[in-house]
């Protein structure tokens, strides 16, 4: 959304580090259409929510905000600076709505004053039911082995299953793919055969292609599945990041060029990215969720004949199958 407003090496810097020079100008169009996509699923709950705040002051070029709203569906608000709890208060109420009050702080206090310009939001949020549900009678306490040696108890989810996996002996990992109701989401974990193997999993999923290799070539089996109930949440500040790949001019108050947004002269002060992830028996959320009452299944099945364990440090991915987005990204320590 960002980018949008961008002009010349401000512009080219914004798209070089997201690789979509190419697209040219279609990519507003193509982010359009994923939006319209995530928002059209019915098997699980996802939608993306995107506003911009902008300071009562600033004249901002209409363009902006149309291009905003036709394909980002973004609200344009003004900034409250005489809202009781300071202005970041409005801002935050409407993350917390859009996010079902599982995050509730984004601009911190203080963040937003006299020289703040806009402020914009973009929030994904996700639930989905497992296309197979874990049975909470099998859940219980269990090993998980750290890095450095310790062992710490965690709660584990287990089954009996088909499971699509893959063993990797190149890259030394397994990876299994669980499937929420109507297939097309999944979460994937990929395990280091190692215990202490989690590090040269992280250095492959940077390397151009080698994360989308480990969706590929999976095997329906029966397993012993071990995973383990968790919620994940991390605030980070990419600005060094982006910077490092090379969106310098952007952070730049004398370089950065938004004159697509406003006559002003704008710059980014910073980037702040939230995210929870919550993985449980009866469903997965990544903002909010609710347990339900799973029965015990009975009847003769085939015994496993492999077993999937995550007993120690994993990367996982919550992706959309169709259009091969990975929506949330993370590692599992214990």
């Amino acid at each position: 959304m960002t980018s949008t407003g961008a002009r010349g090496d401000t512009a080219t810097e914004m798209k070089n580090i997201r690789d979509i020079t190419a697209l040219g100008s279609s990519v507003n169009s193509i982010y359009k259409e994923l939006i319209q996509q995530i928002n059209a699923v019915t098997d699980v709950e996802l939608y993306t929510a995107n506003a911009v705040f902008v300071w009562p002051d600033l004249s901002v070029v209409p363009r902006f905000t149309l291009d905003l709203s036709s394909y980002y569906s973004a609200q344009a608000n003004r900034i409250k600076f005489s809202a009781g709890g300071r202005p970041e208060k409005p801002i935050n109420d409407d993350v917390a709505a859009r996010t079902r009050n599982i995050i509730t702080v984004l601009p911190r206090t203080s963040t937003v004053d006299n020289r703040t310009g806009l402020v914009l939001i973009d929030s994904l949020f996700f639930n989905g039911t497992w296309e197979t549900p874990f049975e909470q009678i099998r859940t219980k306490s269990q090993d998980f082995h750290q890095l450095g040696g310790s062992v710490k108890q965690v709660e584990m989810m287990n089954d009996d299953r088909y499971v699509n996996i893959k063993r990797d002996d190149v890259n030394k990992v397994d990876v299994a793919e669980l499937s929420f109701k109507g297939g097309r989401f999944s979460l994937y974990i990929a395990l280091p055969h190692a215990v202490d193997g989690i590090t040269d999993i992280e250095k492959l999923v940077v390397q151009p292609g080698k994360v989308q290799q480990l969706f590929t070539d999976l095997i329906n089996v029966r397993v012993r599945l071990a995973i383990p109930k968790f919620k994940a949440e991390s605030t980070l500040s990419p600005n060094t990041p982006l910077e490092d790949l090379g969106m310098t001019r952007a952070f730049s108050p004398s370089l950065a060029n938004f004159g697509g947004i406003a006559a002003a002269d704008l710059y980014i002060s910073h980037v702040l990215h939230t995210a929870v992830l919550e993985v449980k028996e009866s469903k997965t959320v990544a903002a909010a969720a609710a347990d339900i009452n799973i029965p015990i299944r009975t009847g003769f099945v085939m015994p496993p004949s492999e077993s999937f364990v995550a007993d120690h440090p994993f990367v996982y991915f919550l992706r959309d199958n169709q259009t091969g987005q990975i929506l949330f990204q993370g590692k599992f320590s214990g």
